[in-house]
């Protein structure tokens, strides 16, 4: 049995002699006493799997990682770490800030040569170009949780983004991400309760086939992927109430429909008689696109699907008909998820218990509520204290 010997990287390789099985003939130990040990039938395949193994430890980042630039960093960053612990639809929002916005500025350079002045001229680029502030933010917040990671793993000595302030002040129309709606939200615009009144009106009135799908987002604050993944076994319109237990996402150019986020998200909502009688009409209405495509019918049992029963795509419905019912009802041009803070707004401006709206929300806790909604809450505060008066 030959002796140990050093192989790339650290920790050693030895030759276990022709005794042992061939496959397992080559061991390359990781440094220290008791480290563990890869085996293959050459020396080669014994460092690949010490190595394999070592990257996973660091969160598949490779160990030469300053060298990198940002565009070689990021990839591996969004792969390895934020594609494993995060929904897909968050996974595929960072990757579409990354290659949209970040690389395109700052991919060339290495992230060891990343300084604070590169990261401000970017947001600087971004405000002149008029991107929204929600835009702006979730750009910085991207970048420097990428950062953050090189710094943690030791490739970084310190984070360029962290010294810069996370872009403040007013910002344009965007539509806003699904998956950030937990958080504040400075781009928020919300409707009066006549504007949802003309809204719905009009709606109704042009009996396009999302009237139902709007009912809900205004009587219950659904998301959208929410109502988009809805199936109709998890609806029972005879006792009034809906089972939110799936979400509608896009991975990679395919359809998933996995389970919300937390377990508040998961939830049980009681639904208004007219949410009740638009989903019935609705239901009728998807019985007649049924029978008129007959085979075309692609059967997903969604609440909500295209004309064949494919799943809804949230461009097209804002495009088709969200965006166009709006000019029609002559009502504020918000995005689709301001009705879900219109919603909230509304409950809360009419005294509804502010753990009654959470839980309908399906926000992991109270604290999200308030950090979203609290410009609303010192309103509510004020005409509490006005019951007082009575007394004095």
């Amino acid at each position: 049995m030959s002796g140990e010997k050093r192989a790339r990287g650290e920790g050693t390789v030895r030759d276990r002699g022709p005794e042992v099985p061939p496959g397992s003939r080559f061991e390359a130990r990781m440094p220290g006493r008791g480290g563990k040990s890869f085996y293959g039938p050459t020396p080669e395949i014994a460092v690949d799997r010490r190595e394999k193994y070592k990257e996973r430890l660091r969160g598949g980042i490779p160990e030469n990682v300053t060298k990198a630039t940002l565009a070689e960093y990021m990839p591996l960053w969004l792969e390895n770490t934020v594609r494993v612990n995060v929904r897909p639809a968050t996974y595929q929002h960072h990757k579409r800030i990354a290659r949209n916005h970040i690389l395109p500025a700052l991919g060339r350079l290495k992230i060891i040569d990343l300084t604070a002045d590169h990261v401000q001229t970017l947001h600087s680029a971004k405000f002149d170009a008029g991107y929204a502030l929600s835009t702006r933010r979730h750009i910085h917040t991207t970048l420097k949780a990428a950062l953050d990671q090189a710094v943690r793993f030791g490739h970084l000595p310190f984070n360029a983004a962290a010294s810069v302030r996370v872009p403040t002040g007013e910002g344009g129309p965007s539509e806003a991400d699904a998956d950030y709606e937990d958080l504040p939200d400075p781009d928020m615009q919300v409707w009066t309760g006549e504007d949802v009144r003309k809204f719905l009106r009009k709606a109704a009135e042009l009996g396009g086939r999302y009237h139902a799908l709007y009912v809900l987002a205004l009587t219950t604050g659904m998301r959208q992927g929410e109502m988009l993944g809805l199936p109709w076994k998890h609806v029972d319109l005879r006792d009034g109430v809906l089972n939110v237990l799936q979400t509608l996402v896009r991975d990679e150019g395919r359809w998933r429909f996995p389970r919300p986020k937390t377990e508040r998200s998961r939830r049980t909502l009681e639904l208004r008689g007219e949410a009740v009688d638009a989903l019935r009409q609705h239901l009728e209405r998807q019985f007649t696109e049924r029978g008129f495509y007959n085979e075309l019918w692609l059967d997903r049992g969604l609440v909500f699907p295209t004309t064949v029963g494919t799943p809804t795509a949230r461009q097209n419905l804002a495009r088709r008909s969200f965006k166009p019912l709006i000019r029609a009802a002559k009502v504020p041009d918000i995005r689709f998820h301001d009705m879900r803070h219109t919603f909230a707004t509304i409950m809360l401006k009419n005294r509804a218990d502010l753990n009654t709206v959470s839980r309908m929300l399906g926000h992991s806790s109270v604290k999200i509520t308030l950090d979203v909604y609290g410009h609303v809450v010192p309103g509510m505060q004020k005409e509490a204290l006005k019951s007082l008066d009575e007394l004095f």
